[in-house]
Parts: C-alpha cells; structure tokens; sequence
C-alpha cells in the first residue's frame, strides 16, 4: 500500500507538472494573439489615415485637370505651378505607396515568425507530451513490475505458512472438515 501511495504521488506530480506547462502555452499563445489583433489594428489605423489623403490627392487632381481644360489662358498661367503640383503629389504617392509595401513586407515577416514560434510551440508541446508519456510508461513498468513480484512472492509465502500451520494442528483441521461437512448435511 505504500508503493500504491508513491505510485500515485508521481502520477499525481507529473499531472500537476504537465498541467502547469500547459496552462503557461496557452497564456503565451494568447499573448501572442493579442499582439497579431493589436498590430493588425495599427496597420488599419495606418491605411484609414493615409487612403483620404489619397483620394483628396485624386480629387484635386481631377479638379486641377478640369480647370485646365475650362481655361487655356489660365493653363499658360497655372501651368508650371500645376505640373510642380502634380510632380509633388506623385512623389508622395510614390512614398506613400513604398511605405505600404515597406508595411506590407514587414508583416508578412511578423507573420512568419508568429507561424515559426507557433510551430515551435506546438513541437515542444508535443515534445513534452511524448516525454510525460514516456515517463509514465517507465515509471508504471519500473514500479508495477516489483510490485507484481512481490505480491507474487507473499501469496506464495502466504500459501507456504497457511500449509505448516495446518499441518502441525491436525486436529484442527478435522475439526474444520467436521463442521464443513455438518453444515453441508443440514436438512
């Protein structure tokens, strides 16, 4: 009963164990959900603040090229300043659209590293699985196979004593026989 008790303390260890580390890989993949959810919004905070500056850039565009053509005089006029305009607002297009792609680049970096370290993750998980499993495994062939042996060798002795205790006491054991044979005669 003593071997039972140790037995089911390590059991009992390796759960607690096995529970904690599981519990410390949940928290860390929801930390790391809560960074991807918090990035994705600065990223969407990003594009709703650059796309109007964007589209006023279009409009004023569209604007500007319509005035042109209302008026050929004021196009001679206007014309070198609008072209610098135009020449201005392309190059912050330009920028503008490599910083999207810089932005673009960047998280789909994030995104490989979060896949690398989930993957990771999920390996030492598994690893560690594998290993409580392996474990567990030792410990119940380590410990049961003694303890098989042992019950066996104490039946034995069991069945060794019982029989000298019989046979030195004869007269008991006719006595047992008596009473067994007598009750079994009871009508």
């Amino acid at each position: 009963m003593n071997n039972e008790i140790i037995q089911l303390a390590g059991i009992v260890l390796i759960a607690l164990c096995v529970l904690v580390q599981t519990i410390l890989m949940l928290a860390i993949f929801i930390g790391l959900g809560k960074g991807l959810r918090a990035l994705k919004e600065q990223v969407d905070d990003m594009k709703t603040s650059v796309m109007p500056t964007v589209e006023k850039t279009q409009a004023l565009l569209e604007k500007t090229s319509r005035f042109v053509d209302d008026s050929n005089g004021f196009v001679e006029r206007m014309g070198p300043k609008v072209e610098a305009a135009a020449a201005d607002v392309a190059a912050f297009v330009s920028g503008v659209r490599k910083q999207a792609a810089d932005v673009e680049v960047a998280l789909g970096e994030i995104l490989l590293k979060v896949e690398k370290q989930s993957s990771r993750i999920d390996n030492m998980f598994s690893g560690t699985l594998d290993a409580v499993d392996k474990a567990s495994l030792f410990v119940t062939q380590t410990v049961g196979k003694p303890v098989r042996q042992l019950s066996g060798l104490l039946a034995g002795f069991k069945a060794a004593v019982e029989s000298f205790r019989i046979n030195d006491h004869p007269i008991r054991e006719r006595e047992v026989r008596d009473e067994r044979d007598g009750n079994d005669m009871f009508v």
